[in-house]
């Protein structure tokens, strides 16, 4: 190249350098100020994190809160980036302020507005909200996004040498050799049909390249079930004298058929902020100052991370020795069992709770089976499970399940459950024995007598004082002394205590009166009675379910001892009532239903 071209390319170079340093200034100074809060997701659950983005765009610092005050959720900030992008030689800048949020209960939660200040002016963000569900509910949006992928109900761990493999899916880059490998981790390549595996995939990219994650990792295949994944751990590991970014991803897998089992290669599709070569001619180190420094010529380019594939052995599960309740349980367990109260009263409900802790497919596992149950109604448990590691193949689940005695015992029943350890590859039988509680007589409100004929305790009468009285008691007080002969020689005083001494007789006389009436009624007229008090009750337009049961209930135990033909509908009333009370159903009462068990109270009357 000649002399004069050189000097040509290096005018041209620097005229460039300063088209592109006043078009900074320009747009900085016409661009307005503006800040924006985003949510990387808009539903979780509580356990799980969220992270909260203010972005201020036009501006290189600001000053927002360090803690953001919202109901139900803590806010904390975590750090700030600054980002500065020029397309087509227009430069914008902005900072970027990251919080991560965590919810303490479930529900709809809000976000409220928050205040930012800029160069002296306030601004506020527009507020946010999030849905916040139980325990290891939440759907991942990305995972959302891929329809063609089967449905997961599993989740666990894989291990495996790093795998340097890595495809464009646009066109090649000359940094692609080195951007970055995937680690699939296993605890084990051999084990059962139905066993969940914990499984760990870690995805590595240079950390001079600045990369996003396209959706879930594609993992799995034919006769594999896996769990949901959940957001990734991000950290940053040195190997061999290079710095990766490392994304981290957890869940569960099982297979479902024995025999030799291929795991596909699993991949994640990613975008990486490839740098783009400075124009030739203008100087590196001065136009990264010129730009707030580092390179900003900058492209997207999408690539896929893929492993290598990874080859397993499935067992079956042996026939031999296995119980006849084993319902498909597979793990290390342990079963403990309790029950509260200790005393109560026949009649009244109490609580027997198995908890089963240990590792394996908490997910598949069913309630112990109850043993020596004679004497007792259950009803079907309520089931709770509390994980103790990231991947919910630790922790231990709980069953409580509601009992009424029906007849004077002193123990609860025992439980039994069985399942196949994958260590010692064999069927093991857990079991729990009766425990002692203590069953007093049953109360009032437990008998049907206590319930046709309720006790009702007439309040005595108060009478006011009697003006006699009233004008003594001043007498009194100014006087000083207590003229009793007197008082006795009033006439108001006199008429008002015969007028009171009359009430008492009257009322006494009414009240036997009433007992006698009570006494001649026969104990089937009392019930009679109470029968037709609780049809017109029933006839209520505004009871709810719960109270309409109720009082059906006590209807249809009142003619249950009268030992009607109709026993199986009227003992169907009160096992309904008993599952609106103790069990876990939720009962919707229609008028055709309760015309039916209207007519059949009113027929049996």
């Amino acid at each position: 190249m000649s002399s004069s071209n050189r000097h040509y390319l290096s005018l041209l170079g620097l005229c460039l350098l300063v088209v592109i340093s006043l078009s900074r200034i320009a747009v900085a100074s016409s661009h307005s100020i503006d800040a924006t809060a985003t949510l990387s997701r808009h539903r979780i659950a509580v356990g799980e994190m969220v992270q909260l983005d203010v972005k201020v765009t036009g501006a290189e610092q600001a000053d927002i809160p360090s803690d953001i005050a919202a109901e139900g959720l803590q806010i904390k900030l975590t750090g700030q980036s600054s980002e500065v992008q020029m397309i087509n030689f227009k430069v914008s800048s902005s900072v970027i302020y990251s919080y991560i949020v965590i919810p303490l209960k479930s529900g709809n939660l809000t976000i409220s507005s928050i205040s930012v200040r800029v160069a002296g002016e306030m601004m506020k963000t527009s507020p946010l909200s999030l849905e916040v569900i139980g325990t290891g509910q939440a759907a991942s949006p990305r995972a959302a996004q891929q329809p063609s992928q089967p449905p997961r109900q599993f989740s666990q761990l894989i291990p495996n040498s790093p795998s340097p493999a890595l495809s464009s899916q646009s066109s090649k880059s000359a940094h692609q050799d080195r951007l970055g490998f995937v680690e699939v981790v296993i605890p084990k390549k051999r084990f059962y049909v139905g066993e969940v595996v914990p499984v760990e995939i870690r995805f590595y990219v240079d950390a001079h390249y600045g990369f996003s994650t396209m959706g879930p990792p594609h993992f799995g295949g034919e006769g594999i079930l896996t769990d949901r994944f959940k957001d990734p751990e991000q950290s940053r590991e040195d190997r061999n004298g290079t710095v990766y970014n490392v994304a981290t991803f957890r869940t569960l897998f099982a297979a479902v058929k024995a025999g030799g089992l291929d795991l596909p290669a699993t991949t994640l599709d990613i975008a990486v902020a490839v740098p783009e070569a400075i124009p030739a001619g203008i100087d590196p180190t001065l136009f990264s100052r010129l730009l707030g420094g580092g390179s900003l010529l900058v492209r997207e380019q999408k690539m896929t991370l893929k492993s290598e594939t990874i080859h397993c052995d499935v067992v079956p599960l042996p026939a031999e020795g296995r119980p006849k309740e084993f319902s498909g349980a597979i793990g290390e367990f342990r079963l403990e069992g309790s029950v509260t109260p200790e005393r109560a009263a026949q009649g009244d409900p109490i609580t027997l709770s198995l908890k089963l802790s240990g590792k394996g497919n908490f997910q598949a596992l069913k309630a112990p089976l109850l043993t020596e149950t004679e004497g007792w109604r259950s009803y079907p448990p309520a089931e709770h499970f509390e994980s103790t590691d990231l991947f919910g193949w630790k922790g231990a689940k709980s069953f409580d399940t509601t009992m009424i005695a029906q007849q004077p015992v002193k123990v609860t029943p025992g439980s039994s459950f069985s399942y196949f350890d994958p260590v010692a590859e064999k069927y093991v039988t857990l079991t729990t024995p009766p425990l002692p509680v203590e069953m007093t007589a049953p109360t009032a409100t437990n008998t049907p007598a206590a319930i046709a004929t309720p006790i009702v305790q007439a309040a005595p009468p108060s009478f006011p004082s009697p003006p006699g009285a009233i004008v003594a008691r001043e007498a009194l007080q100014e006087r000083g002394t207590r003229p009793w002969r007197d008082l006795l020689h009033q006439e108001r005083w006199v008429i008002a205590w015969l007028s009171l001494l009359f009430l008492t007789l009257a009322a006494i006389a009414l009240l036997a009166w009433r007992a006698s009436l009570q006494a001649e009624r026969s104990p089937r007229d009392r019930e009679q009675a109470e029968l037709k008090r609780l049809l017109r009750e029933l006839q209520q337009e505004d009871l709810s379910a719960t109270e309409f049961y109720e009082r059906a209930a006590a209807a249809a135990l009142l003619l249950l001892k009268r030992g009607v033909a109709a026993r199986e509908d009227l003992e169907e009333i009160v096992k309904r009532r008993d599952e609106i009370h103790y069990g876990a159903r939720v009962t919707f009462l229609t008028s055709p239903e309760k015309e039916r068990l209207i007519d059949l109270i009113t027929s049996q009357l």
